[in-house]
């Protein structure tokens, strides 16, 4: 296991057993704060990612995450079976994902389904949400 992956695994008890505001307060805590714990999420990304599926797909995924420091900008781009991460707010993108921390968080380890948040209002999206939908195929959770 990663140096990341094991951080995560730390994280994980906080994150699935906290939610709203007291997650958000557990998180701004961590040594790494707030922007660290999303650059670590985000750097773990592309080894939950399922190549073989996205052989044909391009688009970037853009997500919005709220946070009392204000929105944090991460992009997620497929390109043909590979995934590449960034901060910040892409060119292009084909959808964006806004969510706050603690739903996003609780949707990385999979204690929150991103159909049960987009469906009570905690998972906004614009854009191709075709394309959005393609996430939970291509992607498993942390």
């Amino acid at each position: 296991m990663s140096d990341a992956q094991n951080r995560f695994e730390e994280l994980r008890p906080v994150i699935d057993s906290t939610s709203g505001d007291d997650l958000v307060e557990q998180i701004a805590k961590q040594p790494e704060g707030i922007d660290g714990v999303l650059d670590l999420v985000f750097e773990l990304t592309p080894s939950t990612f399922k190549a073989e599926k996205t052989r044909k797909q391009q688009g970037t995924f853009l997500y919005e995450i709220s946070t009392p420091e204000g929105a944090k900008h991460y992009h997620v781009e497929i390109d043909h079976g590979e995934c590449r991460i960034g901060k910040g707010i892409p060119a292009e993108h084909k959808v964006k994902i806004g969510v706050a921390l603690p739903d996003f968080l609780q949707m990385t380890t999979g204690k929150l389904a991103g159909p049960q948040a987009f469906m009570t209002g905690k998972l906004k999206v614009s854009g191709n949400t075709f394309f959005a939908m393609k996430w939970r195929d291509w992607f498993s959770t942390l």
